[in-house]
């Protein structure tokens, strides 16, 4: 990542908050830490680089996500009020709480074993009580309710229409396929030209408006997704133990 880069990812956001931020992280683990102990440096291809974050989590001077291989996320933090409902629907309960001191009051997110390359947020200093939350498992269902809502019913059904229409053509053109290779459908070759008539009008359609509108809708929205949710709220409780949780 560049400097300038680096530079803008170091934005302060406001003290009660709540708001998305997209990390990537070469070393696999998500880091969240005060600006005041940032973690050791070390090389993530070292056996004992986790076990060392490991360590200090217990502590909760630093909690991460241990993806284990280099990640993109998008991670919806809420500090000090309650998460996103539209974040935090798509998501549940990833190993439950742990303690996170921020002494300094500003919060640091980003690679674990690049600390150049972090987001900052503002804080209140003290103990918190961060609670991780991974995205579910996809749920066609919950999908389709959330499109209808984005694009509208008829919408949505044309799109779908659309897609089915191409995983026809997939199947018809490998029947067409199956027919040019044995010699004694040879008669029928002519005819399998026409198999290949639903993908060409699939083809046709998803360059429509129409579709590509809607296509455009389920995009963003996909996109939009956060793969965790991290809430964090102010707690007087020392007996808790700080943690860490699985990458998805």
């Amino acid at each position: 990542m560049g400097a300038a880069a680096r530079a803008g990812s170091r934005q302060i956001e406001s003290a009660a908050m709540r708001a998305d931020f997209e990390v990537r992280v070469e070393s696999g683990a998500v880091g969240v830490w005060d600006a005041s102990a940032p973690p050791a440096a070390g090389d993530p291809r070292d056996a004992s680089f986790v076990q060392r974050l490991r360590e200090r989590a217990k502590g909760a001077g630093l909690f991460f996500i241990d993806a284990e291989d280099p990640v993109r996320y998008k991670i919806h933090v809420a500090v000090d009020e309650e998460p996103d409902p539209a974040a935090a629907a798509w998501c549940e309960s990833s190993g439950g709480a742990f303690r996170l001191d921020l002494p300094s009051g500003t919060l640091v997110l980003g690679d674990a074993a690049d600390v150049g390359s972090e987001r900052r947020v503002s804080c209140a200093p003290g103990q918190y009580l961060l609670t991780a939350y991974a995205r579910r498992e996809f749920d066609s269902t919950r999908h389709d309710d959330a499109m209808v809502k984005l694009a509208g019913a008829s919408e949505w059904r044309h799109w779908w229409r659309v897609n089915k229409l191409g995983a026809f053509g997939c199947l018809a053109l490998g029947v067409a396929v199956l027919v040019v290779v044995i010699p004694w459908t040879r008669p029928f070759w002519p005819f399998a030209t026409v198999l290949g008539l639903p993908t060409l009008l699939y083809a046709l359609l998803t360059k429509t408006p129409r579709y590509k509108r809607v296509d455009a809708l389920r995009e963003r929205h996909e996109k939009g997704l956060p793969h965790f949710v991290l809430h964090l709220k102010p707690t007087a409780t020392r007996e808790l133990a700080g943690g860490w949780v699985a990458g998805l």
